[in-house]
């Protein structure tokens, strides 16, 4: 399969927010909520996205305290 159609199965992201988060010294939780939020919003073709706190936790296996 050519990964360059449409309908391949990952998420496209800029260049420079990549390059931001290698060197913004997250840690995993917060890494983890980066690349739950960059599906929900660049992964949909959105600008932006609300995305509920239990929505965050539920999506990376955490309590809602930890997110």
């Amino acid at each position: 399969m050519n990964t360059s159609e449409s309908t391949a199965p990952f998420t496209k992201t800029p260049n420079d927010l990549q390059e931001a988060m290698y060197s913004a010294g997250f840690d995993a939780t917060q890494l983890e909520i980066l690349m739950l939020v960059i599906r929900y919003t660049y992964g949909f073709h959105r600008e932006g996205h609300s995305l509920a706190l239990e929505f965050i936790a539920k999506g990376i296996k955490k309590t809602k305290g930890n997110v």
